[in-house]
């Protein structure tokens, strides 16, 4: 028994001690404890219903953040394969679960990494089936995305790469990030609040929010050191509904990247 539900029963022991004991004093003294029975009673159905409605609010709102699905297009173009081991082991241990991660291995001289690619694939498989870790240190695992592996030829070059993970991934949200990107375990989950403005279409830079209680604006803090600068995006940013910070990660609504390639062809 955990101690969560330990603690729940213990509650529910002292209530009912305390109710057959105002049973006993009701008994055996009549009507002097009636008043004290009403207000044990009073108490009691105030507390379920409090309770009830903090868990319903509480429901209501993690219903809310996960309604939609993510999927992680990372195209690895290099040969390291340590930052790409440690770039999925960030995926895997994010807060926000995963749909899916497509690995695109573009340009690169040997099959090093998509050979890695696979053995992860496997690898969770097997951890998922039975729990068992296997050979590779992919850390804490929270949830179970199918990885979708693809290589391309290097002439074909990386615009390709991108296109074909855009039209493959089936998630609400397109979340591109490089093969060498850390990410804290909450940084899925803080980009994702992001969207609950229905204006907002990109997100692109690693950044920190915060909502505006009366006129609902969200504020970005960029890393952006030169001041006019900034201004200038923020200024460009609500034209365009992109906020922009810095640029190791990016999250995109799905449609808006497939109308962008079926009416101009360009990468992300």
């Amino acid at each position: 028994m955990s101690i969560s539900n330990l603690f729940k029963n213990r509650i529910v022991l002292i209530f009912l001690i305390i109710a057959l004991g105002l049973i006993y004093i009701c008994y055996e003294f009549r009507s002097k404890a009636y008043f004290a029975l009403s207000i044990y009673i009073i108490a009691v159905v105030l507390y379920i219903f409090i309770k009830k409605i903090i868990y319903l609010n509480y429901k209501s709102k993690e219903c809310n953040l996960f309604k939609y699905t993510v999927s992680a297009i990372m195209i690895v173009e290099g040969e390291d394969l340590e930052s790409f081991i440690n770039s999925i082991k960030s995926l895997l241990n994010q807060s926000y679960p995963l749909k899916e991660i497509l690995i695109i291995n573009s340009n690169s001289k040997n099959l090093n990494i998509y050979n890695m690619a696979k053995r992860i694939r496997r690898q969770i498989e097997l951890f998922k089936e039975s729990g068992i870790k296997g050979e590779i240190d992919l850390g804490y695992i929270r949830s179970y995305p199918e990885i979708i592996i693809k290589r391309i030829a290097g002439s074909e070059g990386r615009k390709i790469a991108e296109s074909w993970g855009i039209t493959r991934s089936t998630g609400d949200l397109i979340l591109a990030c490089p093969n060498n990107t850390l990410l804290e375990n909450t940084k899925v989950e803080e980009i994702i609040k992001c969207f609950e403005e229905s204006a907002v279409s990109v997100i692109v830079g690693n950044m920190k929010l915060s909502a505006d209680e009366f006129y609902k604006w969200i504020k970005i803090f960029s890393k952006l050191i030169n001041e006019t600068k900034y201004l200038n995006t923020k200024l460009k940013s609500k034209i365009c509904n992109v906020f922009l910070g810095d640029i190791s990660i990016r999250c995109y609504r799905k449609e808006i990247l497939l109308n962008k390639i079926k009416c101009k062809n360009k990468a992300l």
